[in-house]
């Protein structure tokens, strides 16, 4: 099991669940300071700002201690949801760098609310920077049914799924029970 403060990284905790909502909304990438994603997401929890900070969770060995940490899947941004407006509220902070509307919110939406179920689901997910060419597939069953990727890694027990990246960065990608991943053919 998989622990994700979801205060630090989606305000409000339903933003995602609707796309047709989340699609009302004028969407920006905020360009964070290094390492100042989570103290930027706590800031526009305090100012009722609509945000969603896409982590993954990690464990890490630090003078012999296993520890879990929280960190970016994008690190050095914050996707905002808004209004014209939201650039002003926002950036006068001194973590922001830079805002850029989004373009194409149709597709980035898309993603955002797969990688946000993704999150929900507890499952460990990694960013994939090289993704290698494999089998088109689909989950069959359990809450991430209908998700569409492509197979980069099999195990006896699992299968992990990859799934096109939001950001130039990499993909996202999820294990997931053998018997759930069906094969396109």
């Amino acid at each position: 099991m998989v622990y994700v403060d979801i205060e630090t990284v989606i305000n409000p905790q339903d933003l995602l669940s609707n796309k047709e909502t989340a699609i009302s909304f004028k969407w920006w990438l905020a360009r964070i300071r290094s390492r100042a994603e989570k103290a930027v997401a706590k800031e526009l929890t305090s100012k009722g700002e609509k945000f969603f900070l896409p982590i993954m969770v990690i464990e890490k060995k630090i003078r012999g201690r296993k520890i879990t940490c929280n960190i970016p899947l994008y690190p050095g941004y914050i996707f905002i949801a808004g209004d014209e407006d939201t650039p002003h509220y926002v950036f006068p902070s001194s973590h922001v760098v830079c805002m850029n509307p989004v373009i194409d919110k149709g597709t980035l939406l898309g993603r955002l609310c797969m990688t946000w179920q993704f999150m929900q689901s507890q499952r460990s997910i990694r960013l994939e920077s090289n993704t290698r060419l494999g089998q088109l597939v689909k989950v069959s069953s359990g809450p991430l049914c209908g998700i569409c990727g492509r197979l980069i890694d099999e195990e006896p027990t699992s299968r992990r799924l990859v799934v096109s990246g939001i950001l130039t960065s990499g993909d996202i990608s999820i294990d997931l029970q053998r018997d759930k991943v069906l094969v396109e053919a």
